[in-house]
């Protein structure tokens, strides 16, 4: 899956390419950063296993949920950039699997050719792969994940949790800069120390190692982009009141995010 630049790359671009207007751009770059805040979330108890399950069961009702019950500017949004989280894992996961690298590695190498290619620079910054937000529009946020999250998963998490996690993760994102590979080496001793698979800390730190340009790379991004810009327009669809329950369930589909489509 992506890391966090790529996500709003791919976010930004949907948006334009379904032809969305007067939405709250820092809400839809937030949403970009979908299930994956959980991961960075440092208060307890730890939201890692809620995470895990968001990536891999009922995806397609999670998402649903959520576009039902966005029922504000801010909360649409970031329902968009959600959305498009989806979409993105669904469409390079595969990639990812195939690419070689680590995991982590894979995904900080692709936000680093990105960035590269879009601005002359390899270092993601935290401004480049997340929003800062207030904290009214984090709670409000908060509010509609800790709803559908009960509605769809069955677990009960505070507002305030997982408006906290939004806050950690754009923190965090600014923690995992290392442009001069410092902390890598931390990382990596810290990987042998725990016994993890190399790469599992040190491969999310940024600027992420070189990555060709293949043809299937480029096609994937850009597939991931179209199916991005479907969900938008199905979402806009439904507040539009152009889309009944069944066929918001069909256009949005049940994607696990490890790319096993299930639609």
């Amino acid at each position: 899956m992506p890391e966090s630049y790529f996500h709003v790359r791919c976010a930004r671009r949907a948006y334009q390419k379904c032809g969305a207007r007067g939405y709250d751009i820092p809400s839809v770059i937030a949403g970009s950063a979908g299930p994956d805040i959980l991961f960075y979330y440092i208060g307890l108890p730890p939201l890692t296993f809620l995470g895990q399950r968001m990536h891999r069961e009922r995806c397609g009702p999670f998402l649903t949920a959520l576009v039902r019950r966005a029922d504000s500017l801010t909360l649409r949004s970031y329902v968009l950039g959600f959305l498009s989280h989806n979409a993105a894992d669904t469409t390079l996961h595969p990639w990812v699997k195939r690419s070689g690298l680590p995991h982590a590695a894979a995904e900080s190498a692709l936000d680093s050719f990105c960035l590269l290619r879009d601005s002359g620079r390899g270092i993601v910054e935290a401004a480049d792969s997340a929003a800062r937000l207030t904290r009214e529009k984090r709670l409000e946020i908060g509010g509609l994940l800790s709803e559908a999250i009960r509605e769809v998963y069955g677990v009960r998490v505070s507002r305030g949790a997982l408006a906290g996690a939004i806050e950690d993760f754009r923190r965090c994102r600014g923690w995992l800069r290392d442009p001069k590979r410092r902390k890598a080496r931390l990382a990596g001793g810290a990987e042998r120390l725990l016994r993890l698979e190399a790469g599992t800390l040190a491969g999310h730190l940024t600027p992420g190692g070189p990555l060709d340009a293949t043809e299937e790379l480029e096609e994937q991004m850009a597939q991931a982009e179209d199916l991005a810009a479907e969900l938008m327009s199905a979402a806009q669809s439904w507040w539009a009141g152009e889309l009944g329950p069944l066929e918001l369930e069909r256009r949005i589909g049940d994607r696990p995010y490890n790319g096993e489509n299930r639609i």
